[in-house]
């Protein structure tokens, strides 16, 4: 989203769209959080934002472990898996199902599958390229060596 994507299925969801734990209503944080206390003390920590509709407490927009990923989502995860021609999986473990499937699947239609993590995963046998190294320094230099 940073680099310009705008078509962008968040699967897991974003810390950056906080909603409520009861309604699941969005909210919006001030755009100053909090000064934070110094030295954490039990019973000093920052209460989480009230809900504005409901009062219940306001959680990140993510999904924790645990937690069904929404049908929304999924749905066009695996739609995107159906139709795509080259997958980037980049710096996952590949073990986190149901999504660690999502590279296999691809692969297994005869997309081209790209891995860019530090250490090796179970994806290493199914993709094209394996490209063992931090995201933050792989991608630009993939960047350069495509587009320069």
């Amino acid at each position: 989203e940073r680099a310009g994507s705008t078509n962008v299925i968040r699967l897991h969801g974003s810390l950056h769209h906080p909603r409520c734990q009861r309604c699941h209503r969005p909210h919006t944080l001030p755009p100053d959080p909090p000064d934070m206390p110094d030295m954490p003390i039990e019973g000093k920590a920052i209460a989480p934002p009230q809900c504005s509709h409901c009062g219940s407490k306001v959680r990140p927009g993510v999904v924790w472990f645990g937690e069904p990923l929404t049908d929304d989502d999924w749905g066009q995860a695996k739609q995107a898996i159906r139709t795509c021609d080259a997958l980037l999986s980049v710096g996952t473990s590949s073990v986190v199902y149901p999504a660690a499937v999502l590279p296999f699947e691809a692969a297994e239609r005869g997309a081209c599958v790209v891995q860019i993590n530090p250490l090796p995963t179970d994806l290493d046998a199914v993709a094209h390229y394996n490209l063992h190294g931090k995201a933050g320094e792989v991608l630009p230099q993939l960047y350069q060596a495509l587009w320069s």
